[in-house]
């Protein structure tokens, strides 16, 4: 079998290091006049060495002798001593998605989903899996299961009403806490952009912010699910759906929760990634498969035109434009793109065994497209259109490391005292909040919701002042040598923060500088309980407190106690907005 795209690159330069021509290499590449020959000189050492074999992939494509095998391990799981009925749903999933189309498989992996549903008492959910069911040709011997089935379904939503989804009156909207920028209404009107020597491009505020305010309200312009996911949510819009999954009738590994999504799919990136998407999702990391899906957007939003779709990106890389040039208000796919192409690259700044890698990375991906999707049609025998895809594709997997970010949901944990957790969600692209620089001692946090992403002030900034991300490396967590060595690694820059300078101490080592029961007034035994056990009503009440409290003492930063706030209102703001998992309403009925 085909080994990954990073362990291609590793014997790659393990090669290169026996033949002891390393330092030659490295300076072949760091004399690379332009992406282009950057490319061709990393190809012709994967030509030398022989190692570009592709052919291995197992490749795509509906199999029903597999559907069978999935379908009969949800049934295992579905046995009462046992009643994992979420784990079977996802088993079942997997069949429908790797079932032919107008297949039996098909059919009957419909009929024990809806047998699953009607299990969890969700009867109109079981009545649309025995419609999908019939759909198909589902077997005749068994047809008198589901008929059994769909009229005790009708007759108990007759009996107790249909059950629609359940209002949560404490899900908050999270709006913005100023009044939004004309232009831009994703932002509050006080942020602008400005150009410092020590930082370069970054976001200031022309007005004092306190803690809480909410200032950034972002979409994504690319998401990628997170690989557990695949059969429990949209691979579209990211959302749980694990009862009502339908698949891609062409690939094996993608599902979604609507036509709706399917189509807007399909228009947007997966009519040009579908015969590749299981060999992508095998050869790569999540941040790259968002790289690819990035050129698949990218390359659908210009109708295939590669000669338009060049000439722009050459005048996006002469101009070099910030999300904050546009009206967002009107702003079309090719612009948001613009936005996209201008990250930054840390051009000048990569070693030699960065290039090589990205470059093994962007041939790997254009070969799959060349190969096996239109692509290679389209691009024919035209040698300048297929560089220029090999370039458009090193160029993102430049971006993709430095930029894209995963997001969090709230999944349900049925063990320990914690009932959820946060787990990867999707790997995300974010214009805007790109722009923020890092700082190990944040003066903002990220509100992670199902569909997008909000910036929240958890210090006090001053008129002038710049808002900080944090991007992995908190001084609560890791040592000054570690965070600097770090970021030096992934982002090429020493870090001199205030908690760098000041050389901050770990979270367990921190301070304590208040005395009396200041901080137990705000966050009690009693509130710290009701948070463990996913209380949030308790969050919704404490969060002004934890505001002020962190508004006020802000003079004793770092302290133990203001980094535990931190933490208490990172916590709270998973509870009340990021999605959470649906599972929980099971925990009676089965193990999950």
């Amino acid at each position: 079998m085909v080994q990954d795209a990073y362990n291609l690159y590793m014997e790659l330069w393990e090669k290169i290091d026996e033949r002891g021509i390393k330092k030659r290499v490295a300076r072949h590449l760091k004399a690379c006049r332009s992406s282009s020959e950057i490319i061709a000189y990393v190809r012709s050492l994967l030509d030398q060495f022989r190692l570009l074999d592709l052919t291995g992939l197992p490749g795509d494509g509906k199999n029903d002798a597999e559907a069978i095998a999935c379908r009969k391990r949800g049934n295992g799981l579905v046995n009462p001593r046992i009643a994992r009925y979420v784990s079977a749903i996802r088993f079942y999933n997997k069949s429908i998605a790797l079932a032919e189309a107008n297949s039996a498989a098909l059919a009957e992996a419909y009929g024990n989903r809806s047998a699953v549903c009607f299990a969890l008492k969700e009867y109109q959910a079981a009545l649309d899996n025995i419609r999908l069911a019939r759909e198909n040709p589902y077997p005749e011997n068994l047809m008198h299961l589901v008929d059994k089935r769909e009229q005790d379904c009708r007759q108990l939503l007759s009996e107790v009403g249909e059950q629609g989804e359940l209002k949560d009156e404490l899900a908050a909207k999270v709006e913005l806490s100023h009044e939004p920028n004309p232009k831009i209404p994703q932002i509050a009107n006080c942020l602008e952009l400005k150009h410092e020597d020590q930082y370069g491009r970054c976001i200031v505020t022309n007005r004092n912010l306190k803690v809480g305010d909410v200032v950034i309200i972002e979409k994504p312009h690319s998401t990628v699910l997170d690989e557990e996911l695949r059969y429990l949510h949209c691979d579209y819009c990211n959302q749980e759906a694990f009862l009502s999954l339908i698949p891609c009738k062409q690939c094996s590994i993608t599902m979604f929760c609507s036509n709706a999504c399917y189509q807007s799919a399909l228009d947007s990136y997966h009519r040009l990634e579908c015969p590749v998407t299981k060999d992508i999702r095998l050869l790569f990391p999540n941040v790259m498969v968002l790289a690819f899906r990035t050129l698949a957007k990218t390359i659908t939003s210009f109708n295939n035109n590669l000669d338009e779709l060049k000439l722009f990106t050459e005048c996006v890389e002469q101009t070099s434009p910030s999300p904050f040039d546009y009206d967002w208000t009107t702003i079309g796919a090719k612009d948001v793109y613009a936005t996209i192409h201008s990250m930054s690259t840390l051009q000048g700044k990569h070693t030699a065994i960065d290039l090589l890698q990205h470059a093994v990375y962007a041939i790997v991906m254009s070969e799959l497209l060349f190969g096996k999707t239109l692509l290679g049609e389209l691009c024919g025998t035209n040698e300048a259109h297929r560089d220029f895809i090999r370039v458009l594709a090193l160029h993102l997997c430049h971006i993709a490391p430095v930029n894209f970010r995963t997001q969090d949901y709230m999944d349900y944990t049925p063990k320990g005292r914690e009932q959820f957790g946060a787990k990867n969600h999707f790997t995300a692209s974010y214009p805007i909040m790109s722009l923020m620089n890092h700082s190990c001692a944040p003066n903002v946090d990220r509100i992670d919701m199902p569909s997008s992403r909000a910036i929240v002030v958890i210090r006090p900034i001053k008129k002038g002042g710049q808002l900080f991300d944090n991007y992995g490396m908190h001084y609560c967590f890791a040592k000054r040598d570690e965070r600097q060595t770090e970021l030096m690694d992934l982002y090429y820059f020493e870090c001199k923060c205030e908690a760098c300078v000041r050389n901050y101490t770990i979270y367990r080592l921190l301070p304590t500088k208040l005395r009396g029961g200041s901080f137990a007034s705000v966050m009690s035994p009693e509130i710290d309980e009701k948070l463990t056990r996913h209380d949030k009503r308790a969050a919704a009440a404490v969060l002004p407190a934890c505001y002020k409290f962190l508004e006020k003492l802000d003079h004793l930063y770092p302290c133990l106690e203001l980094s535990a706030m931190q933490l208490s209102v990172q916590r709270c703001f998973q509870m009340l907005y990021s999605l959470e998992s649906g599972k929980e309403k099971y925990k009676d009925i089965c193990l999950i």
